[in-house]
C-alpha cells in the first residue's frame, strides 16, 4: 500500500487534538472553574477514551484539576472539594453519578458539574430530578463531543461494533447504529467549526447515513445563525466530508502493509497504543518497560508513516545527526553505522539517556518487526498478496498457475493459519470467486476449519460474489489495479495502491484544512 503523500511545506495543517484539548478547558474546566480552585475530574469509560487522547497529565495540573477519576471504579469520598463530572447520557453514567450524592450525610464531593458528551433524553431527566444528585449539581451542560482524537490529523469513533452493525444480517439496531454515527461525525464538524459539502458513493450504505447527516448539519445552522462557521458560503471554500464504507476497497486491510505504524499494530501485541517490551541496562541485563506510542514522541511521529525498508537506515542517520550537535564522546566523532551502534552508544552516554530512550525503543520495535517478518515469512506471502491485488507479477506479466501457487503455500503447515485466511479472502475478491473445484482444492490445502471458511464466506455481505457460475467460462483474474505511487519511490512488497487514495485524489476541492 503506498503512503499519502505529506502536504505542501506552506499549508498548516489543522491540529484535531490540540482543537479537543482547547474545547476541553474553555467549555469544561474553565467554565466550570472560573476561581480556578482545585477540582476532581471523573470520567466514565468512555470519555476517559476521548479525553485522554487530547489532554496529558501535566495539561490537568497546570488547570488545578487535582485528581482524575474513573466513574465506574470505587472511589475514596472527596467531600471538601467539587467535582467535574463529563460523561455520556447514558442510564447507567448517570446512575453512578447520582450514586455519589445518595448519602446526605457523606457525598462523595462538595458538588458537581456535570458535562454530557451529546443530548440528555427525557427519561435522564426525569432520572436526575428525583434523585438527591439534583441538589448537589451546580453546571449541567451538553459538551457535544463524541470523537477521539487519535492523532493530530485522524479520528475514530471507539466504535469497533459498528463494522457488524451495519454488514450483518443479523443486525438489528442499523437504524441506531446510524444515527449515533452522525451526531458523532456532527460534533467533530461542530469541533472544526466546518458545515461541510456532504458526499458519498450511492449504495445502500454509505447513501442513508450521508443523507441523515446532512439534515442534521442543516437543522444545526438553521437554528445557530450565530455559529461560528470557520468557512463561506462559497461552495469553493467548503470542507467536504466523502462517506464511504469498507466495501469501497476491501483488498487494502488484508494485505499486509510495510510502513512502521502499520506493521507495529498488524504484527506486535500492541493495547490501545500501549507497547510493552525488554530494555537492555547500561549495568547489564533487562528491565520491563510499558510505552504509550503517540504524538508526544518526535522520532514516532516522523517515522511511523515510513516504509520499513527506509526506516533502519533513518534511525542510524537520526541518531548521528543527534551525536553530531551533543558532543560527548568518541561517538560524536566517529558515529554510528548500524542499529547495533546505537545501542552501544546509547549504553555509552548515560547522560543523554532521557532523549536516547527513544532510539532504544524504536530499535527494539524494529528488531521485532524484522523478527516477525522472517518468522511469518511475509516476504513470500506479501509476494502473493501483490500479485492477487494488482493482478500483475512483479515484471508486469500476466500471473500463470495461480491456483496452484496459493496451493503450495497453503499447504505449508509452518505458514500461519491467519495469513492463509488471508490469501483466500485476496484470492476470491480479485477473481470473482470461487468455483467448486478450486473451493475444494484451496480449502484442504490450508486445513480450513469451519470458523476459517466462515470468513471467506462471509464477504457476501460485502457485495462480494463466493462463487463463480456453475457453468460458463470462470472468470479471471480481475483488471490490473493502479501500482506504484505518484510520488516517492515504490517498493516490490508495496505496490498496490488503494481505492481510496484513488478517491481522495480525484475529489480535492481545496487545499488542506488551515488553523
Amino acid at each position: 500500500m503506498a503512503s499519502c503523500p505529506a502536504p505542501p511545506e506552506d499549508i498548516e495543517l489543522i491540529d484535531l487534538r490540540h482543537l479537543v484539548k482547547e474545547r476541553f478547558f474553555r467549555d469544561v474546566v474553565r467554565a466550570s472553574n472560573p476561581d480556578r480552585s482545585y477540582k476532581i475530574l471523573v470520567l466514565d469509560k468512555a470519555t476517559v477514551q476521548i479525553v485522554s487522547a487530547a489532554v496529558c497529565v501535566s495539561d490537568m495540573v497546570e488547570a488545578n484539576v487535582a485528581v482524575v477519576e474513573k466513574l465506574e471504579l470505587k472511589r475514596q469520598p472527596i467531600p471538601k472539594l467539587e467535582a467535574i463530572y463529563v460523561i455520556t447520557p447514558t442510564l447507567e453514567s448517570v446512575r453512578l453519578l447520582c450514586e455519589d450524592f445518595q448519602d446526605a450525610a457523606q457525598p462523595m464531593y462538595a458538588a458537581a458539574h456535570v458535562f454530557f458528551t451529546s443530548n440528555i433524553s427525557e427519561d435522564i431527566i426525569k432520572k436526575l430530578k428525583g434523585e438527591r444528585a439534583a441538589q448537589h449539581i451546580k453546571t449541567m451542560r451538553d459538551w457535544n463531543l463524541r470523537f477521539v482524537a487519535h492523532e493530530s490529523q485522524a479520528f475514530h469513533f471507539d466504535n469497533p461494533q459498528a463494522f457488524h452493525s451495519f454488514f450483518s444480517p443479523n443486525s438489528s439496531d442499523i437504524k441506531a447504529e446510524r444515527i449515533k454515527c452522525v451526531d458523532q461525525l456532527v460534533s467533530l464538524c461542530v469541533t472544526l467549526k466546518e458545515y461541510p459539502i456532504v458526499r458519498y458513493r450511492d449504495n445502500g450504505t454509505a447513501k442513508p447515513l450521508a443523507e441523515l447527516l446532512q439534515r442534521r448539519l442543516d437543522l444545526l445552522f438553521r437554528s445557530h445563525p450565530d455559529y461560528a462557521y470557520a468557512g463561506t458560503a462559497n461552495a469553493a471554500n467548503r470542507a467536504h466530508v466523502l462517506i464511504l464504507d469498507r466495501s469501497q476497497d476491501l483488498i487494502a486491510p488484508i494485505l499486509h502493509e510495510f510502513t512502521y505504524q502499520a506493521m507495529i499494530y498488524d504484527l506486535l501485541p500492541i493495547d490501545h497504543d500501549h507497547y510493552r517490551y525488554e530494555a537492555k541496562l547500561n549495568e547489564g541485563g533487562t528491565k520491563d518497560k510499558e510505552v504509550i506510542l503517540g504524538e508526544h514522541d518526535a522520532l514516532w511521529s516522523r517515522a511511523r508513516r515510513m516504509h520499513v525498508a527506509d526506516l533502519m537506515n533513518w534511525l542510524v542517520d537520526d541518531f548521528n545527526d543527534f551525536l553530531s550537535h551533543n558532543r560527548a564522546s568518541d561517538f560524536t566523532t566517529l558515529g554510528v553505522m548500524n542499529l547495533k551502534g546505537i545501542n552501544e552508544a546509547v549504553r555509552a552516554l548515560p547522560q543523554f539517556k532521557n532523549e536516547l530512550s527513544k532510539y532504544s525503543l524504536h530499535i527494539n520495535i524494529s528488531e521485532q518487526l524484522m523478527l516477525k517478518y522472517n518468522v511469518l515469512k511475509l516476504e513470500r506471502l506479501a509476494t502473493l498478496e501483490q500479485m492477487l491485488s494488482t493482478g500483475e507479477e512483479l515484471d508486469g506479466s500476466q500471473p500463470r498457475n495461480v491456483v496452484q501457487q496459493l496451493c503450495t503455500v497453503l499447504a505449508d503447515d509452518t505458514v500461519d493459519l491467519l495469513c492463509k485466511v488471508r490469501l483466500l479472502l485476496l484470492y476470491v475478491i480479485t477473481h470473482g470467486g470461487l468455483s467448486d473445484d478450486e473451493r475444494k482444492k484451496l480449502f484442504e490445502a490450508a486445513k480450513a476449519k469451519p470458523h476459517d471458511t466462515a470468513i471467506v464466506t462471509n464477504l457476501r455481505h460485502l457485495g462480494i460474489s463466493v462463487s463463480k457460475p456453475a457453468r460458463g467460462r470462470a472468470r479471471g483474474p480481475l483488471s490490473p489495479r493502479r501500482t506504484g505511487g505518484t510520488d516517492g519511490p515504490s517498493y516490490d512488497l508495496s505496490r498496490y495502491v488503494p481505492n481510496l487514495r484513488t478517491v481522495t485524489e480525484v475529489n480535492q476541492p481545496r487545499a488542506p484544512l488551515r488553523r
